[in-house]
């Protein structure tokens, strides 16, 4: 920790630094089907419906965890009522 607070103040010579405690990380997504559903709510019932139509399904996928969100004709009236 040292070594690192020598090397930042070299670096940074005019700058103030003060150096935190280590922490874990963990990566925790805060998708949810609540916000997917809350999200088709915004794209409107018709959109939702023509989706439907033509794919069958509403698939959404998460792009930070990867999980897939399905929705089919029944999710979607249930969505809208």
């Amino acid at each position: 920790n040292e070594e690192i607070s020598v090397l930042l103040h070299k670096v940074f010579n005019e700058d103030s630094i003060n150096l935190f405690d280590e922490e874990k990380i963990k990566f925790s997504c805060t998708c949810s089907r609540e916000k997917v559903s809350s999200m088709l709510l915004g794209l409107g019932k018709s959109e939702a419906e023509s989706i439907i139509e033509e794919e069958g399904i509403i698939s959404v996928t998460c792009d930070f965890c990867n999980f897939n969100y399905v929705y089919d004709a029944n999710d979607v009236v249930t969505l809208f009522n």
